[in-house]
């Protein structure tokens, strides 16, 4: 026998059909995104181009792809200026000036879009914690909790995408539902919470 705690009624009346789905597995995934600065960024110079410690993951980078600099709370946005394949360590950007500091280990993300299907290079995943229904028609209220195992203790993530569907525990499974920016260090715990509406 199941129990089901009803959050809200959603307006049934009496001799109304209830339809209820088949329940889904939904994972959390963390990510390295395109990976980090090799050459520090001082506050206040133009900068043309971003050098990484190693190579693009194997999604590359396109041309006009928005990219977030990430470093604990301090966040610039920049964009590709040409097309970077896999392996290469140097990005081109369209000019800009560091808003401030970032020193050498500075994370490099692709700025989230609504177009994703993936994390830029997922890197662990694990089942999600917990799904509630919001306040709103269609709104879901996401929580999970990264574990210190979860990843490579000391790797920087900078990137959390919540997947559901036919998810499994294989890297990028699943439909993506959220990708949000995240700096999160493998070896260490936090929770992250998402508010969407499907």
């Amino acid at each position: 026998m199941t129990t089901l705690a009803a959050i809200a009624n959603g307006g049934l009346q009496r001799g109304a059909a209830l339809i209820i789905a088949d329940a889904q597995t939904g994972y959390t995934a963390i990510g390295t995104g395109a990976g980090v600065l090799a050459v520090p960024l001082t506050s206040g110079l133009p900068y043309t181009q971003l050098s990484l410690a190693a190579g693009v993951p194997a999604s590359g980078i396109a041309a006009g792809q928005p990219l977030t600099l990430i470093n604990g709370s301090q966040t610039q946005q920049v964009v590709a200026s040409g097309s970077v394949a896999a392996g290469i360590n140097v990005i081109p950007v369209a000019s800009f000036t560091a808003n401030a500091n970032y020193a050498t280990g500075t994370g490099v993300v692709n700025t989230p879009q609504n177009t994703d299907t993936t994390l830029q290079n997922e890197g662990a995943r694990q089942v999600t914690g917990n799904v509630v229904a919001g306040a709103n028609p269609g709104e879901m209220l996401l929580s999970s909790y990264l574990s210190s195992v979860l990843g490579t203790a000391g790797t920087q993530y900078l990137e959390v995408g919540f997947f559901a569907g036919d998810a499994t525990a294989t890297a990028n499974s699943g439909t993506l539902y959220a990708r949000m920016l995240v700096w999160f260090l493998g070896g260490t715990s936090t929770t992250v919470q998402l508010d969407t509406t499907v």
